[in-house]
């Protein structure tokens, strides 16, 4: 039987992957299908579970850039069967262009940028390599996403609000360039690692 993305803990803490049609008949029964009767039990996804585990992370920062500015980060991903599951939140106060790339190469130089921990218990480490502001990239790779806003002088922003499972062994680009000057721009990224 398939299972869903659906992780339940129960009461003393154990934590147990469900079935969503089990999952629906054990809310509305409170038992397991052994007959085990269950209280307090809570059902959370895969990304709250990996919160727990200490497997989340996160980065953000904000920064004012002048027309023509751009912040640029460089993710490379191992060779590995855990995958990365990606979101990212982006913000200006003017114009803004964002691309994202696959496949960089030719990267050099750039600020090592650390992972946070959402679980500030753990001591768990990220296993991507991020840079920011590398002082040169011989070739962007393919682009697989754009957006721009602004056009009005105003600022705005972009959610991507289903996740992105990034590549093993692969090194991605996230590019943002200011139309104008003066432009506030926050940015942040989180994500879990799992193994597929």
């Amino acid at each position: 039987m398939a299972y869903s993305d659906f992780l339940t803990r129960t009461e003393s803490g154990e934590t147990i992957q469900i079935p969503i049609d089990e999952l629906l008949r054990i809310l509305l029964c409170g038992s397991l299908p052994d007959g085990t009767k269950l209280e307090g039990l809570n059902a959370i996804d895969t990304a709250h579970h990996k919160a727990h585990e200490g497997d989340h992370y996160f980065i953000h920062g904000y920064t004012t850039l002048d027309t023509d500015d751009t912040v640029e980060f460089v993710v490379t991903t191992p060779d590995s069967s855990v995958h990365a599951h990606m979101l990212f939140d982006l913000q200006s106060e003017k114009t803004l262009t964002v691309e994202f790339y696959e496949g960089t190469s030719g990267v050099e130089g750039g600020t090592t940028a650390t992972p946070q921990n959402n679980n500030r218990n753990s001591s768990n480490t990220s296993m991507l390599s991020i840079k920011k502001d590398p002082t040169s990239i011989g070739d962007d790779g393919s682009l697989i996403g754009s957006y721009k806003w602004g056009s009005r002088k105003l600022g705005g922003d972009v959610s991507r609000d289903q996740e992105i499972i990034l590549k093993a062994d692969e090194t991605y680009l996230w590019r943002f360039k200011s139309g104008e000057d003066s432009n506030n721009v926050w940015w942040r990224g989180s994500w879990y690692e799992f193994a597929e």
